[in-house]
Order: structure tokens, then sequence, then C-alpha cells
């Protein structure tokens, strides 16, 4: 999987397309598609919002995507920053604050 760091990267080295179908063709090459509508947009999900599973190696929980520790309230990889989605729940449903949950922009108010 190409990284948001690479993507970016990449879309800076091609910056000067003329028509949209150029830019269409960049985008998909910079993401890592070959001209195919169908993975377009759930590639730009990935990049957008990285998300992860837990999995069982031998007794530790590990990320799907890198590898690292997680813990059972780990809401984020601690290695690759990827949303960690728990099998109960769908990717919708990881998207939903935890109750109890204050985000910075609350919390700077706050204080």
């Amino acid at each position: 999987m190409t990284s948001r760091e690479e993507v970016a990267k990449k879309l800076r080295e091609n910056s000067t397309v003329h028509t949209t179908d150029e830019a269409y063709v960049v985008l998909l090459n910079c993401i890592g598609i070959t001209y195919d509508y169908a993975n377009l947009f759930n590639r730009l999900a990935d990049l957008v919002d990285p998300t992860c599973r837990p999995v069982e190696a031998d007794n530790n929980i590990v990320c799907s995507e890198c590898g690292a520790d997680l813990y059972d309230d780990d809401l984020y990889c601690p290695h690759c920053g990827a949303r960690v989605v728990r099998e109960s729940e769908t990717l919708e449903q990881a998207a939903l604050p935890a109750d109890g949950y204050i985000d910075n922009q609350t919390l700077a108010l706050a204080t």
C-alpha cells in the first residue's frame, strides 16, 4: 500500500496536467491503481482514513497493517497511526466517537 507521504510527493511532481483525463490518470498512478474506477474511492478512503484490525500473533494482539503491539483500549495504532477497527464494529461505527470522548477542540474551548 502506498503511504500518504508517497502519494503527496508523486502528486507534487505531476502537478502540470492540462486536462481532466490527464489529471485522473495521474491521480490513479500516484495512488497505485491502474486505470480502474472501481478501486479509486476505496483507495482514496484508505489514504485519508487508514484503518487496521487487531490480529492475534503468538500471544500478542498486533496491528494488521504494521504488526505493532496493540492494547485493548487503543483507538489508533501507536506505530503506523491507523484507526483500530474491532471485529464487532463496522467502519462507520468505528468513526463515531466513544462515550465520554472529548475532542481537542472541545478541550481547548473548555480551558
